[in-house]
C-alpha cells in the first residue's frame, strides 16, 4: 500500500513531466527522491520516539514500584515507633 502523500507526489511529478515548460527528468526524480527521503526520516523519528516513550514508561513504573515499597516500609516503621514511649517526656 502506497501512502497517499507518495501518490500525490508521484502525481505531481507526472504533471511536471507533461507541463508545457521543460523540466528535466532528473529534476523530477530528485524531488521525488527528496520527498521519499524525508518520509523515511520522519518514519525513523516516529519509531525512535515510540521506543523512547516505552523506555520512559518502564523507568516510571520502576520508580513508582520503588516508591510503593518505600511507602510500605515507612508505614511499618511509623507503626512500630508509635508503640514506643516518647523519649522526650
Amino acid at each position: 500500500m502506497v501512502p497517499l502523500l507518495v501518490k500525490a507526489t508521484e502525481s505531481h511529478v507526472n504533471q511536471i513531466k507533461v507541463a508545457p515548460q521543460p523540466v528535466s527528468e532528473s529534476m523530477s526524480v530528485v524531488s521525488l527522491n527528496t520527498h521519499r527521503r524525508k518520509q523515511e526520516k520522519n518514519e525513523a523519528r516516529r519509531i525512535a520516539n515510540k521506543k523512547s516513550a516505552v523506555r520512559s514508561r518502564a523507568r516510571k513504573k520502576v520508580k513508582i514500584d520503588q516508591m510503593a515499597l518505600d511507602n510500605k516500609r515507612l508505614k511499618r516503621l511509623s507503626s512500630i515507633l508509635s508503640f514506643l514511649p516518647d523519649p522526650v517526656s
